[in-house]
């Protein structure tokens, strides 16, 4: 009895650690939007030691601004290789496959190992908020900064790739 009351728990803390949870509003994009941007919103981001963005850049010289992009094309790649079932495809701001709406990744927290607390915050064209979400991811263990970054944003990136798919199955 203890056996199945344990295994019992621990499939439903299995379950509730992948669910995922919309803060406010949602992710469904309406049936002829295609694509969805990506971007980055590093305005509100405590960095390890409560360092600003400033203050990290300075010590990180510009390895920041080619981490942030390196992980943004990972980030996509990945996600549109979880959302196959979904009509939407994540793409790089500024593409010429640029849709009406952005998913802006604001980072809370970061610290040198790639650790993360990230709000995802969907935009439509006119900057209105259509959905909130977020997720925890973790870093790594050794490598570049931006390798490092890179693994704390994979499992986040899985999850949030699950929740787009969630709201934006393929109609049959």
């Amino acid at each position: 009895m203890k056996k199945l009351f344990v295994m019992a728990l621990l499939g439903l803390f299995s379950l509730t650690s992948y669910a995922q949870k919309v803060l406010s509003g949602s992710f469904e994009l309406p049936a002829n939007e295609k694509y969805l941007a990506l971007d980055w919103d590093c305005s509100q981001t405590l960095f390890e030691k409560k360092f600003t963005e400033k203050e990290w850049k300075s010590m990180k010289g510009a390895d920041w601004d080619e981490a942030k992009k390196e992980v943004l094309e990972e980030i996509i790649r990945d996600m549109n290789k979880k959302m196959s079932k979904t009509r939407v495809v994540a793409v790089l701001p500024g593409s010429e496959l640029q849709g009406a709406y952005t998913l802006y990744i604001c980072p809370q927290t970061l610290d040198s190992k790639g650790n993360n607390k990230t709000t995802y915050i969907l935009k439509d064209a006119q900057g209105n908020e259509i959905g909130r979400t977020e997720f925890k991811g973790s870093g790594g263990h050794w490598g570049s900064f931006a390798n490092l970054m890179g693994d704390g944003y994979e499992d986040a990136g899985e999850k949030l790739a699950s929740l787009i798919t969630k709201y934006n199955k393929t109609k049959k």
